[in-house]
């Protein structure tokens, strides 16, 4: 019929191939085969739902026929639904395309002329550049929703952390004056995460869908009040952003009164249930009988009509239904919010988002803590000097604005709208706290448990170098599971201890702990490992200390047979239980019933145990109850990859409550070294002509420039590996795409802002030449973007894998002849689930030249017998051994993994995403010295400044 036509059909399902499937979950191609056509047609969305084809204009005449029918009814306007996917073209993403935009334009011009006053809202789930060219010049819709910032303002709240939005909207282009954004929350779709980094997608999912059902596509099937645990402080702060955003705030249907949801339903059926008004039967929708409903009615206990319904919120003056009505109506009454600009502030407190918004003589001061607990903050107003702020709601007046930082403070989750216009250092005792215990089994029990975690833990925990909350403040801490480890005599103990902070999320510590009254052990201890002692124990009568059991042989013994012999201990709390894939099954028997142990102190995030010279136990601290990447890799390496140039996997150790297990320690051989690759190269470097590179490496025979080729193939090698079964669950390769490659933008455009910012911030601080150099620095940031804007110019035909993830000398042991890499545990900062991602092995080799950039440096400013002028004198010395290093190991590299298909073979494309990710890490870099070492921040900044140089 003429009508087949009017969709879009192909013999060749591999048409389109650069196409994007948008739901993932079920839709496994946009092509679908039609056995009584005997070809396949196109689909954007479901193979339910087959595109239109217009490129026929019979189509585009039936889409205007429809357009004047309502339009002759009398309706206000017309949402068009995912227009970006109208047009497919060979050889494109089939998005945004020239003849989409050319459509828009009739129909704008129709709608004008024919029926004015009549509006176009686009559904455009797209990156803000992209989203705003669907305004064109005023000629082709009116309105467009803003995707990207609906997202960020959950992560916002969830990280107490302004940036997520700021960046977004300073990444929001302008728009023509008679066009706005429609700002959302939530819509009767998922709350969409297509919008984000890969990054900020798997935090959401890990904050706001624990529960699977939770999730659906690349989104969240949750409303409003369920994402926010029903704190109805959060709630009015998410809307209080709404409706403070430029553009058209749009209120989903229920969010008003906070209704519930049930993601047991198909597909996004949960957030589409019927409205509650009241609790009559089938909550006053309908009077059918309730089977007979489009959906089944909320039934949950706390969003059940009888508890959320708009009859009853409407009698109740203190309702979040009236509360809204009311935020609605003083919206109405300013200008600014609707038409006017936005000028963001910048205070020190990054909790705290503080903004601006003027149209004509309005100037709105909005200030928001997305914090849980009270907040105070500066703000520097002295453009809006002598004004006299008063706060919109209650009308009350607020001091006068001077030319000094004003000084507010909002209580957890607390909100202005004013129409104008300490890091506390812990003193750590030098007196241990005495610990009354009557039996080692109550160690955690009663009045003994308060003073461990509300005193001695807190104390404790400030001195360990494996503690990573030092510069947070710590609100409580909880002892959640306990377990005796080994004999009871020997009284020791296993630990989990949970740290709450004032801000940020909670942290799970493995410690575990031991008693001893031997005086010559506890002597022992107090001289050699004074770091171990927890606190002074009398335990029955008997006076000794509490200290880290893994400074006690026994203990050590103990989990050496637990590993070898894959024993367990468990109790109603904990299982702790060995993996050790028959490593040790061979083992000699004098060797399993114990080998000498000893702590290697040189750790910080975690704590490593060597026994006999032969093993290399690392025991995690820090828990997460996800797969532990670095057990992951290096297991992945020996047992599939049979890679021999990483630390050879042995064992792993967990601990598991109740249906969380927690990886707390792996086995890995010996590596025989003469330390690392950065010590080594360090040695070479500090010889008074340390730049030859024909000089010996370390105390090897071999030179430097024999072993920085060496460990280039080395590295090739490793990337080799983790490639190499790309069956294998959870190491895939995945491919590069245009989606893709604008999430990387975004989160190179966020690291740039957030870490220029604190360049700002920190600059008075800086010496006069350090300081000239930031602001010359901070002046190169368009151009910098501009850098890293180039990854979304085409798609870049390569694979991302699994990585190292932090690479760099100092995670490559030097044997004397080869390199052994360890440590494949990624950034400690960040979560196991995202240091689990995929990324270009490129990220890799920046990492490592950058690390070669910066032993250059450290050469001279670690030297004592140079001045600050011969360092100056020396830099271009340094410079050029660094290029010449930066050619050994990046040549050598790609000998061996120059052809592989995670190496872009486009020599333009290679070039620019190495530099993307060297600039990155050094643009990382000048965070890390500013906060650690301000010494060193001119390492980083030469190092932009080369690359940029060379652009």
């Amino acid at each position: 019929s003429p009508e087949r036509d009017w969709y879009v059909w192909t013999d060749n399902p591999d048409q389109y191939k650069d196409v994007r499937i948008i739901f993932t979950d079920t839709e496994p191609s946009n092509w679908t085969y039609d056995k009584v056509a005997e070809q396949y047609f196109w689909h954007r969305f479901f193979s339910h739902q087959p595109d239109l084809n217009f490129d026929n204009l019979e189509v585009q005449a039936e889409i205007f026929k429809i357009i004047d029918f309502w339009a002759v009814m009398g309706v206000d306007g017309f949402r068009l639904d995912a227009i970006p996917y109208l047009f497919e073209r060979e050889g494109t993403n089939c998005e945004n395309l020239p003849e989409t935009h050319d459509f828009l334009k009739k129909v704008f011009k129709h709608l004008d002329e024919t029926y004015p006053g009549i509006f176009l809202l686009a559904e455009a789930n797209m990156w803000p550049e992209d989203s705003a060219s669907y305004y064109g010049n005023g000629d082709e819709c009116h309105m467009n929703f803003h995707f990207p910032i609906m997202p960020r303002m959950y992560l916002a709240m969830k990280t107490e952390d302004r940036y997520p939005i700021i960046d977004i909207l300073e990444q929001t282009p302008e728009i023509p004056e008679i066009c706005q954004w429609g700002m959302f929350l939530r819509n009767h779709d998922e709350l969409t995460l297509e919008m984000v980094t890969e990054e900020e997608r798997d935090f959401m999912y890990k904050n706001y869908a624990p529960d699977l059902q939770a999730k659906i596509n690349v989104g969240i099937r949750r409303r409003l009040a369920p994402l926010m645990d029903n704190d109805r402080k959060r709630i009015e702060l998410m809307n209080v952003m709404l409706f403070s955003m430029p553009g058209t705030p749009f209120l989903y249907y229920g969010d008003e009164i906070g209704m519930g949801d049930n993601f047991y339903l198909q597909d996004r059926d949960g957030v589409r249930t019927p409205m509650q008004w009241s609790s009559a039967k089938n909550a006053g929708f309908s009077e059918v009988v309730s089977h007979k409903l489009y959906l089944p009615v909320i039934d949950s206990d706390e969003y059940s009509p009888q508890v959320v319904n708009v009859d009853m919120q409407r009698k109740n003056p203190n309702s979040l239904f009236h509360w809204v009505k009311n935020i609605i109506a003083i919206r109405k009454k300013y200008k600014a919010f609707g038409r006017g600009k936005i000028k963001f502030l910048y205070p020190d407190n990054a909790s705290v988002m503080a903004f601006v918004r003027e149209y004509e003589q309005e100037k709105i001061l909005v200030i928001v803590n997305l914090s849980k607990n009270p907040q105070a903050v500066g703000l520097e107003l002295s453009e809006y000097k002598n004004m006299m702020p008063t706060e919109i709601f209650s009308l009350n007046k607020f001091p006068k604005i001077t030319s000094q930082p004003y000084q507010i403070t909002l209580s957890g989750h607390g909100y202005y709208w004013l129409a104008m216009g300490e890091e506390n250092q812990k003193t750590l005792t030098d007196n241990l706290p005495v610990l009354q215990c009557s039996a080692w089994e109550n160690l955690v029990e009663g009045s003994q448990n308060l003073l461990l975690t509300e005193t001695i833990f807190p104390t404790y925990f400030q001195t360990c170098r494996w503690f990573g909350g030092k510069a947070r403040n710590i609100k409580k801490m909880q002892i959640k599971a306990s377990m005796p480890f080994g004999d009871l005599l020997a009284h020791e103990a296993i630990l989990l201890v949970e740290v709450t902070y004032t801000e940020g999320f909670n942290d799970l510590y493995l410690l575990p702990v031991a008693f001893d009254s031997a005086v010559g052990k506890v002597g022992n201890i107090h001289k050699e490992s004074p770091q171990a002692m927890i606190c002074e124990m009398v335990l029955g009568n008997e006076k000794g200390i509490l200290y880290d059991a893994v400074y006690s042989e026994n203990f050590r013994r103990t989990l050496f047979a637990l590993i070898v012999e894959k024993e367990s201990f468990k109790n109603s709390d904990l299982k702790l239980f060995s993996e050790n894939s028959n490593f040790f099954e061979n083992l000699p028997k004098t060797e399993k019933q114990g080998l000498p142990s000893r702590m290697l102190n040189a750790e910080q995030s975690n704590s490593s145990i060597i026994f006999g010279d032969k093993y290399f136990l690392k025991l995690f601290r820090k828990l997460d109850a996800v797969i532990n990447p670095d057990v992951e890799v290096s297991r992945f390496l020996t047992e599939k990859a049979q890679f021999k140039n990483s630390s050879q996997f042995c064992a792993a150790i967990s601990l598991q409550q109740a249906s969380e297990n927690f990886v707390i320690g792996m086995m890995i051989e010996m590596v025989k070294n003469e330390g690392d690759a950065w010590n080594n190269l360090s040695q070479s470097l500090a010889q008074s002509n340390g730049f030859d590179i024909s000089l010996p490496f370390g105390k090897s025979q071999s030179s430097v420039k024999e072993m920085i080729a060496l460990l280039g193939r080395r590295t090739a090698e490793m990337h080799l590996a983790l490639a190499s079964q790309p069956n294998e669950k959870d190491f895939e390769l995945e491919e590069f795409s245009l989606h893709y490659q604008s999430s990387l933008y975004a989160g190179l455009y966020s690291l740039v802002r957030s870490n220029f910012q604190t360049l700002v911030n920190q600059l008075p601080k800086l010496p006069e030449k350090v300081r000239q150099e930031a602001e010359a620095l901070l002046a190169m940031k368009p151009a910098i973007l501009a850098c890293f804007k180039r990854v979304t110019h085409k798609k870049i035909d390569t694979f991302k894998t699994r990585t190292h993830g932090d690479y760099h000398l100092g995670q490559v042991l030097f044997t004397g002849t080869d390199f052994v890499i360890i440590d494949f545990e990624g950034e400690p900062a960040r979560p196991f689930t995202e240091r689990r991602l995929r990324r270009s092995p490129l990220k890799d080799v920046a990492g490592m030249l950058r690390s070669f950039h910066y032993a250059a440096y450290a050469a001279l400013l670690q030297n004592p017998n140079l001045s600050a002028d011969e360092i100056k004198n020396r830099k271009p010395e340094a410079e050029k051994w660094y290029k010449t290093v930066y050619d050994l190991f990046l040549n050598s590299y790609l000998e061996v993994a120059g052809r592989e298909n995670f190496i872009p073979q486009d020599k333009a494309d290679f070039k620019i995403l190495l530099e993307t990710f060297i600039l990155e890490k050094a643009v990382y870099e000048l965070n890390y010295e500013l906060v650690y070492r301000p010494d060193w921040l001119m390492i980083p900044v030469n190092g932009i400044k080369a690359i940029m140089k060379n652009q």
